[in-house]
């Protein structure tokens, strides 16, 4: 009888142990908790690639799918973390579904260099015929070709089209977001996304109310954006409008450098800036290290020309103490803004 419980008491301790999760368990317990996945269905896949300056030969630096159109702009920031300034190629790809039948024109412009492929032939900008129901497969290549990035300017790529539908017209349009699908059966890819979101922006989006003169709000929403602002021919915020628009960002910094900070703007749109709830017209202030700053940069339109070139924009740039005694001030980088005062970072 004796033997006989002692041969269940093991099987039982046996069990229990089988039960505990082990440590790579909880491992993998914790690790799904933080990690969400959604469906993304407009957009493009990006591979940022570097040149190996030895062998001449471009290599992959980073491949993923973004809600992004196929242009690309950078003024002073590089392509994507990491990769530099210099000796970049940047590859887009995306489908579009053809909705009527007829001959499309496409127009690529820029200060990289640049290659468009439609559906795996190059395209020089000579018309393409296409059926409606069929997808076309859209590639866009620009590289670094060694320009002098220009402070305005910047470094760009662009592609735009004229359809069917826009003949007999001679004006080129910027391909919209929401006709680039990643897939291409137009049903989109499951990506990874952050549960919480640490480094960005807090950004208002309002519309002039031409009858009353008044801004009302249009969306709020939560971005991984500096607090530039800037647009080609493209809308701010989908069905904002390209007229009677502002933009609210708010963004905290945490100092680390006691000092004096400079904060400058520039740009084509009306601006306001406030540094912890008071206004900066470019007077030096001093921090301490270990505040958080709260920074809220307002631009609004001023019925300015969008122009194809420079487009609309406003840009916030800072000298801090380390960086002086130069007196070029320099962008304010994502990874130094937060979305909350607390650093924690806001659920998404």
């Amino acid at each position: 009888m004796k033997k006989q419980l002692s041969i269940i008491g093991i099987l039982l301790a046996a069990l229990l142990f089988l039960c505990i999760p082990t440590k790579s368990d909880q491992a993998f317990a914790a690790d799904s908790n933080t990690r969400a996945t959604t469906k993304l269905v407009h957009g493009v896949h990006t591979t940022y690639q570097k040149r190996n300056v030895q062998t001449n030969q471009w290599e992959n630096f980073m491949s993923l799918y973004e809600s992004k159109t196929l242009d690309s702009s950078y003024r002073s920031t590089e392509p994507y973390p990491g990769l530099g300034l210099r000796n970049f190629k940047i590859i887009k790809t995306a489908y579009i579904s053809i909705t009527e039948t007829g001959y499309y024109s496409f127009k690529t412009s820029g200060n990289l260099g640049m290659t468009l492929m439609i559906n795996d032939s190059p395209n020089y900008g000579t018309p393409i015929y296409l059926n409606a129901g069929q997808v076309a497969k859209i590639k866009f290549e620009s590289w670094d070709i060694g320009q002098i990035i220009d402070p305005t300017s910047g470094l760009y790529s662009h592609i735009q089209w004229i359809t069917p539908s826009m003949r007999p017209t001679t004006n080129y349009a910027s391909i919209p977001l929401e006709k680039l699908y990643t897939t291409p059966d137009l049903q989109g890819v499951e990506v990874e996304t952050p549960e919480k979101l640490v480094n960005g922006v807090h950004s208002v989006y309002q519309k002039r109310n031409t009858q009353s003169g008044q801004w009302d709000n249009f969306v709020s929403v939560y971005e991984a954006k500096t607090l530039d602002s800037s647009y080609r021919l493209t809308e701010p915020y989908p069905n904002l409008g390209y007229r009677n628009f502002k933009i609210i960002k708010t963004a905290y910094i945490p100092i680390t450098e006691s000092g004096t900070y400079s904060f400058s703007m520039t740009g084509n749109l009306g601006y306001n800036l406030m540094v912890n709830d008071l206004p900066n017209y470019g007077t030096p202030l001093y921090l301490n290290a270990g505040q958080v700053a709260k920074v809220k940069y307002e631009v609004w339109d001023i019925g300015q020309i969008n122009d194809p070139t420079f487009g609309l924009y406003s840009h916030i740039k800072w000298i801090t103490p380390s960086m002086r005694p130069t007196t070029t001030p320099v962008f304010i980088p994502l990874e130094k803004l937060y979305t909350t005062p607390d650093l924690q970072g806001v659920a998404l």
